[in-house]
């Protein structure tokens, strides 16, 4: 079903209105196979397209955590945090790098 989704969610980038939830949507797919460097570089393009969806830097402080960056995960969730300050308390994962 991965090989589905990533086809759908790829043809979908091209439509402006749908790209940052196709490349999310596309980081989410790499995270779930634990592509996280694939995930990242996903998430980064989402997060260039919609500057108002929480989601997307919360998506990306998880990949850091995966990662092993925890300056970078603390500073994308407190982005996230700005879209929508209710994620504290959401998210106990990714919840102790609140600032």
């Amino acid at each position: 079903y991965y090989d589905e989704a990533r086809e759908y969610f790829v043809k979908a980038r091209s439509d402006t209105v749908v790209a940052a939830a196709a490349y999310n949507n596309l980081g989410n797919l790499a995270y779930l196979q634990g592509d996280y460097d694939r995930a990242e570089n996903q998430y980064k393009e989402a997060a260039q397209r919609d500057l108002q969806d929480a989601g997307i830097p919360l998506n990306l402080a998880r990949v850091y955590l995966k990662q092993g960056f925890a300056k970078k995960a603390s500073d994308a969730f407190a982005k996230a945090l700005q879209i929508d300050p209710s994620l504290k308390e959401k998210y106990g994962d990714v919840s102790a790098l609140a600032p």
